[in-house]
């Protein structure tokens, strides 16, 4: 029984010259009515209602301190401990409160039983003390009047010496489910959860708050800024620019606009059936049309053809293709950022419009190339590569990944519509043309490059999760997170883990991703793991596959120029050379090297009646298994592209990869 600072029972004056035990169990005799569960329930209700009501206010000053809170302010520190002491004292009040009324109430019938019950009726005469019969009557020593006692009376029957004289045969007390050693358990257990509820919960809360707080501070004071991005690409611009030259990316914005203007003129034409007419260059390119028995679709698609030829006139009259050729004209690449709010992530604030029109800008430029081709327009051909190179260029100086997977989108098609020319261009002048392009429009920063924005853009997001307390309070349920992470999250990574730790995380990770890229596949070190948690696998989940971006290209890349060498000897000796050797110097200064092996690329010579595509030659990379495999093409066109891809490589073992395949 709890009773704050005394005995409950020395109140009573009646009481004092019995010991404690006989007090205590008088006491329970006398709250054993049918009333003390009413009490129970209606004291346990009152404890509800205002834990809840604590609860309410503590959440209550927690979001208004929330909204007011600055972390640069210096006297935070004297805030949130007046908040901290305002929280405790919210918590401790329903159980003081509950406490002193069940203490009235214990007063209130200890009275009631002495005052009603333990005093004759006739003369008030006490009769505390008194033996009880069997039939719970006491005679009045006073008045001689016989009477009834309350059963908690019995509890204090005393002999002529003073001692207790309990008779278990004239009365025994019903067996109890309380026992002294239950209620011990009991009062223990209570003692030790009150003390989890409301001392350890608002101190470890109160403490995670002050935990949250700081660590936002540290987000914060962290955040990279536009500035941040700006000056990073700036350092990594070609040599010999400088911040007062032309920026490429405002031509670039004026053939966008140009090319908007040039759209209102030119009307699709009406549909064909249930499908709108669009301007599907790829139909120009006679290696990308297939044949149709349906009448309506050849009706379509021929809709669709000359749609994008009446829109390749427009574009031409508009200044489109001139404004091309002034990013052409442009090495500084430098993509203006508009004005990102303080409270968002700069990735999640930037829209990237400009790298969808820089895509269809390479489809317009790879149908000019064909046609010009077919025309035997040089100038008009090299015209249409350069501004696609161009565009992979100042797409590929910008710091995302995906900027660079689009950059090397667009260097792949127009990789493509070079080799697939090189066996029907007339001349040495066309070569030169090509290689004078690449060699003007050369991407001069490495993959790590990339890698590098990629890490400015991650931390930065990874800062702005922290520095807003809210963002993270309740982990991976937290609303803000949700929202962030678009709710795309597997059960098994709802770590989110603090501050410090994922930029460390990911600072690591970025690093090793780094030095990886640069490597070439063949001397590449294995990974060091990705980071885990949340925010790991929302941001660096796809960042992986990237480096198969980079070594394709680079392959591409490496390859394009050795066929062109194979081009020259052809034109100036009248057949393809036995070995790759034999270009060096005329043809090529170096062979390069094939980056799966290290070694040069293989070359094999093949008989054109015998080839599937008419080819004199195959020149081939070993591929991801690092074996040659003598230039043998994997069963699928598709699966030539995937026999560098260490994803695929099992499936593809005994492959390699034909740089003049499909």
């Amino acid at each position: 029984m709890r009773i704050p600072f005394s005995r409950i029972w020395r109140a009573f004056p009646e009481l004092d010259r019995f010991t404690d035990e006989q007090c205590e169990r008088f006491v329970r005799a006398a709250c054993r009515t049918g009333r003390r569960h009413l009490h129970r329930a209606a004291l346990v209700v009152l404890f509800a209602l205002l834990v809840a009501g604590s609860v309410l206010a503590a959440t209550g000053i927690a979001v208004s301190a929330g909204r007011r809170w600055d972390p640069f302010d210096p006297t935070g520190g004297i805030v949130n401990f007046l908040l901290f002491l305002m929280v405790c004292v919210l918590f401790a009040l329903p159980p003081l409160l509950v406490m002193f009324l069940r203490d009235r109430l214990l007063l209130r019938r200890i009275r009631r039983v002495l005052r009603t019950r333990g005093a004759c009726p006739g003369c008030r005469y006490t009769l505390v003390g008194l033996p009880v019969s069997a039939a719970l009557v006491v005679v009045c020593p006073e008045c001689g009047f016989e009477c009834e006692v309350d059963p908690a009376l019995r509890e204090l029957v005393l002999d002529e010496s003073g001692r207790g004289r309990f008779a278990p045969e004239a009365y025994s007390e019903p067996p109890s489910f309380w026992t002294p050693r239950r209620r011990l358990w009991l009062k223990r257990t209570a003692i030790g959860l009150g003390f989890v509820v409301f001392v350890l919960l608002p101190m470890s809360w109160g403490g995670y708050e002050v935990f949250l707080r700081r660590q936002a501070a540290l987000a914060l004071s962290e955040r990279a800024t536009p500035e941040d991005i700006i000056a990073y690409v700036e350092a990594h611009q070609p040599a010999g620019t400088t911040p007062a030259d032309p920026n490429a990316w405002d031509a670039f914005y004026a053939a966008m606009s140009r090319r908007d203007e040039a759209d209102l003129q030119v009307a699709p034409g009406a549909t064909v059936g249930v499908r709108g007419v669009f301007a599907d260059y790829y139909l120009i390119f006679d290696d990308y049309r297939t044949a149709h028995t349906d009448e309506e679709d050849r009706q379509y698609y021929a809709a669709c053809e000359d749609f994008a030829r009446r829109s390749l006139v427009a574009y031409r009259e508009a200044g489109v293709f001139d404004s091309l050729r002034e990013v052409a004209a442009r090495p500084r690449a430098v993509r203006p950022m508009s004005l990102i709010p303080q409270n968002q992530p700069m990735l999640v604030s930037l829209a990237l419009p400009e790298l969808r029109v820089a895509r269809e800008f390479a489809r317009i430029n790879a149908a000019r190339m064909h046609l010009a081709l077919e025309a035997g327009d040089l100038g008009e051909y090299a015209d249409a590569l350069e501004a696609n190179l161009a565009l992979a260029r100042i797409c590929a100086h910008q710091t995302l990944l995906i900027d660079a997977l689009v950059a090397y989108a667009i260097e792949a098609l127009a990789i493509s519509r070079v080799r697939r020319s090189l066996g029907v261009v007339p001349s040495e002048d066309w070569l030169d043309a090509v290689e004078g392009a690449f060699d003007r429009q050369h991407v001069a920063v490495p993959p790590s490059f990339h890698v590098g924005g990629e890490r400015l853009w991650s931390l930065d997001a990874v800062a702005w999760t922290f520095s807003d307390p809210s963002n993270v309070r309740f982990g991976a349920t937290s609303t803000a997170l949700v929202a962030f992470t678009g709710g795309a999250r597997p059960t098994d990574t709802l770590w989110v883990g603090t501050y410090s730790g994922n930029r460390d995380a990911f600072n690591r990770y970025f690093e090793d991703f780094a030095l990886r890229a640069d490597q070439p596949p063949f001397s590449r070190d294995s990974a060091s793991g990705q980071p885990r948690g949340l925010l790991a696998d929302v941001f660096l989940s796809a960042t992986e596959k990237a480096l198969q971006s980079f070594d394709r290209v680079r392959l591409d890349r490496d390859g394009l120029r050795v066929l062109i060498a194979l081009e020259r000897y052809r034109m100036r000796h009248g057949e393809y050379p036995d070995a790759l050797a034999q270009l060096v110097p005329d043809c090529i200064d170096r062979l390069p090297s094939d980056p799966w092996s290290g070694r040069p690329f293989g070359y094999v010579r093949v008989d054109p009646a015998s080839d599937r595509l008419g080819r004199s030659f195959l020149l081939y990379s070993v591929g991801a298994d690092g074996t040659d495999d003598g230039g043998r093409e994997a069963p699928r066109p598709d699966d030539r592209h995937n026999s560098v891809s260490p994803d695929e490589q099992p499936r593809l073992n005994g492959y390699d990869y034909v740089i003049n395949g499909d």
